[in-house]
């Protein structure tokens, strides 16, 4: 495809790439061409991103150099950033992360950069953007930018989500991307391929334990007593690009909880909004509905029994199997 060619193709349908992929060399991430080699002014990739001067507008930026960042199998630049998790417990589960091209205040240049959240169409600001030594990327919906450009220039600007890659964090709050995936694996998760125009809307993730203001070894908190205890427990979810994640639960407990405290179960996302109950649940002596905890913990779920709506407390799941599902819209901040 000429030069030509390439930016007609690329201003028809709005937010677009052309020649653009993804590598992973022993601990090295890098935007490149989509063959694998080094883009450069020769051989350039392209991706249109809507103009934040002339809204209705698109611009073509032509991208000649890769950007990298480093994971933990070498000198990492992305340790410290959290991205939501709790600080010190590794989340030894594939977590998805969606990769941006996000503009300058100029609208001169992209610099790409990563988020746990498919769907923003604006950088967040300045202090949610982490990068090289500044390890800010705490929240869901931060990003955490290639190479070392200057945070400023980008925050608040247009960005396009191309693409997605999954990720491990250590104890020590440090990042692996995972071995890229073709989409061919027959593994129950159903596992998509890694990379530019792949979203993973079809696989399926598992929830860590402990995570996400959970017990240890558990997906419930505490909540002011003792969660129950689980002899097998799972917490899936898929997400789509536009936020929607369907969660599904099943466990079976060992023995109940400790105090008449709501039974509490996390998630790894922050909903948008607490209106209704995002799904249903059934267990052993009953069939009930997940609710919001509390307006100021979006990704607890209180269990309450149908038809009375009764709360369900942790010393009430003894010996318990509970399974259900729900939806709920992540925040993107």
């Amino acid at each position: 495809m000429t030069f030509s060619n390439a930016i007609n193709w690329l201003r028809r349908d709005g937010p677009r790439w052309e020649n653009l992929g993804i590598s992973l060399d022993t601990g090295t991430f890098s935007i490149c061409q989509a063959n694998g080699s080094a883009l450069s002014a020769n051989d350039a990739g392209y991706v249109t991103i809507p103009s934040k001067a002339a809204p209705g507008r698109q611009i073509v930026y032509r991208i000649t150099a890769n950007q990298t960042f480093i994971d933990d199998s070498g000198a990492s630049t992305i340790i410290g950033n959290l991205f939501g998790l709790t600080t010190g417990i590794a989340y030894a589960q594939d977590l998805p992360f969606y990769i941006y091209a996000v503009s300058n205040d100029a609208a001169t240049a992209v610099s790409f950069m990563i988020s746990r959240v498919p769907h923003r169409t604006i950088a967040p600001v300045s202090a949610n953007i982490g990068k090289t030594g500044s390890a800010v990327a705490d929240t869901q919906g931060s990003f955490f930018a290639f190479d070392n450009p200057t945070v400023t220039d980008y925050d608040g600007n247009p960005c396009v989500c191309i693409g997605a890659i999954r990720m491990r964090m250590s104890a020590s709050d440090d990042w692996t991307v995972q071995a890229l995936s073709d989409g061919t694996s027959s593994s129950g998760a159903n596992l998509q391929a890694d990379g530019i125009g792949c979203f993973h809307e079809g696989t399926k993730f598992q929830v860590a334990t402990g995570q996400f203001g959970a017990a240890s070894g558990s997906f419930f908190t505490d909540n002011g007593g003792t969660a129950p205890a689980w002899t097998s427990q799972s917490l899936s979810y898929q997400i789509d690009v536009t936020g929607k994640v369907r969660y599904a639960m099943s466990g079976v407990t060992s023995s109940a909880g400790a105090g008449a405290v709501t039974a509490t179960l996390v998630t790894p996302f922050v909903l948008i909004d607490t209106s209704g109950s995002p799904g249903t649940f059934q267990y052993t002596n009953g069939i009930g509905v997940f609710t919001v905890a509390t307006a100021t913990t979006l990704n607890m779920f209180a269990i309450t029994s149908a038809p009375a709506f009764n709360v369900i407390t942790n010393a009430l799941l003894a010996v318990a199997t509970l399974r259900g599902g729900f939806n709920i819209m992540a925040e993107a901040n």
